[in-house]
């Protein structure tokens, strides 16, 4: 019995003893599982996670280790999340330089703001987290915003206003606003969290809005200054025009803008328009000024232009810059001018002696104008001599014998003083009289020379005739004198 009593004993105090040992190792187990959960809390703190904490999956702490594990991945994708978030705010920011970004809460309490937004308003980063957005505007202009933001269908669409807002010195300066709200996500249900404000500075801009009117100003300044018309044609359009151009058609200048340019050429001239400004508008070079007739609206005739198109822009589009200048006078004067020349070629082709008209250029003295009795004198065609240098004209007639060397000689010869001289002719030649007279304009200014060349054989022929009757005639009177003193002596005696 006391044997028993002593391996019962014995027993338990072995069962106690494999207990506590038992309890012993499980606690430091588990401290060592409990270690490695709080290193990769930490580690993941710091942005570092292993795959999963180094526990059995018998562990009691299994459970606790796939929820870090998991927790630890959902944190990686969250992360990833915001960094993109964080290279799209970037991106942003560098697009945009001079856009402030501010964010607020519910209450209007600024919450973040942007690298911009501290350079626009001179503040250092921190200096107006928490406080009223209030303080980012001048009074007058809050007061405008809020009943704006108190309308529901305005902070669903957006509001963009302009005004003055504050920096950190108390300077104001103009700025664009735009205030929407701002979302977890984009689900139009998720609630609004807050504000976000765009701010831009206008001082640029109106810097750049006074310029563009000035330069707008003097643009018309320079329209309305230009004798010619001027338009400015987009899509077979007239944009823009200036008074010259409505006066040229008889019409107001706001009447002008905005009519289609096909309308006002003549129905003679619109097929050579079109395909011009076709051409301007696909590419193509800039065609030379052209002549064409315009419509005016009132009864007067229709003017004569010439146009000038060049390429141009207009808002962002192809357009075409017009120029039209009234040739109307000159069209006149220039028909008038070839009736003067018909008629001048008529009197010059009726005239018996040959004529060759030199007129003076940069590059010295040219046949300008021939009749066809020179060129039948000297047996030359007209399209060989016309514009020929005086040099050229002279070698030709060289060439054509020794009445036409006598000719270049005495054309030579005369140079820009009148002179004339008649040549008796060659044994079996003609005789001719030559003149050279010089062109002078209205002041008295050298334009030229004409040769004029007469053939006087017959005249010179009939004059040698007479000269031998006249002889016999004077020989008969001789005759008779002398045989009426004969008779006076005879009937004296």
């Amino acid at each position: 019995e006391d044997v028993l009593v002593i391996g019962i004993g014995l027993f338990l105090l072995f069962t106690v003893i494999t207990l506590c040992a038992l309890i012993l190792l499980g606690r430091r187990r588990l401290a060592v599982e409990i270690r490695e959960i709080v290193i990769a809390l930490e580690e993941m703190r710091s942005g570092r996670l292993r795959s999963r904490p180094e526990i059995g999956r018998r562990s009691a702490m299994a459970m606790v280790a796939d929820s870090v594990q998991r927790l630890g991945q959902d944190m990686n994708v969250h992360a990833g999340e915001l960094e993109r978030s964080r290279e799209r705010i970037t991106v942003l920011e560098q697009a945009v330089p001079d856009t402030a970004i501010i964010t607020t809460d519910h209450d209007g309490n600024i919450r973040t703001v942007n690298g911009n937004a501290c350079d626009l308003f001179g503040w250092r980063p921190g200096d107006v987290l928490a406080q009223p957005a209030s303080v980012l505007f001048e009074e007058e202009f809050w007061k405008e915003l809020l009943p704006k933001l108190a309308r529901k269908s305005l902070r669903e669409s957006g509001i963009r206003i302009q005004g003055a807002m504050v920096r950190s010195d108390g300077s104001p300066f103009h700025a664009d606003l735009t205030v929407r709200l701002l979302r977890k996500a984009e689900t139009g249900g998720t609630p609004a969290t807050g504000f976000v404000l765009v701010i831009r500075d206008e001082a640029e801009l109106d810097k750049l809005a006074n310029l563009l009117a000035a330069a707008e100003e003097q643009q018309d300044l320079l329209l309305e200054g230009i004798a010619d018309g001027v338009a400015l044609l987009c899509e077979g359009e007239v944009v823009r025009a200036n008074s010259s151009l409505a006066n040229m058609l008889g019409m107001e200048t706001e009447k002008l803008e905005g009519s289609r340019f096909q309308s006002l050429v003549g129905t003679a001239d619109l097929l050579q328009v079109r395909e011009r400004l076709l051409d301007l508008a696909t590419g193509g070079p800039a065609p030379e000024p052209f002549r064409l007739t315009l419509r005016r609206g009132d009864e007067e005739g229709d003017p004569r232009v010439l146009m000038k198109a060049s390429p141009v822009r207009h808002q962002g589009r192809p357009a075409v810059l017009a120029i039209f200048r009234d040739v109307t006078g000159q069209a006149r004067f220039e028909v008038e001018l070839r009736r003067n020349e018909a008629r001048l070629d008529a009197v010059l082709e009726a005239a018996p002696e040959g004529i060759l008209v030199l007129v003076e250029t940069g590059e010295g003295p040219m046949v300008h104008l021939t009749n066809q009795a020179f060129l039948d004198l000297f047996g030359l065609e007209a399209a060989g001599v016309l514009g020929l240098p005086e040099g050229e004209i002279l070698r030709l007639l060289r060439h054509r014998g020794e009445e036409g060397a006598d000719v270049a000689a005495f054309l030579a010869a005369a140079n820009r003083d009148p002179l004339k001289e008649r040549l008796p002719g060659r044994p079996g030649g003609r005789s001719r009289a030559l003149s050279v007279t010089p062109l002078l304009d209205a002041h008295g200014r050298y334009l030229g020379r004409m040769l004029s060349c007469d053939d006087r054989t017959a005249q010179a022929a009939g004059e040698a005739d007479r000269e031998d009757k006249a002889q016999e005639l004077q020989a008969t009177i001789d005759a008779l004198m002398e045989s009426s003193r004969e008779l006076d002596r005879t009937n004296a005696d």
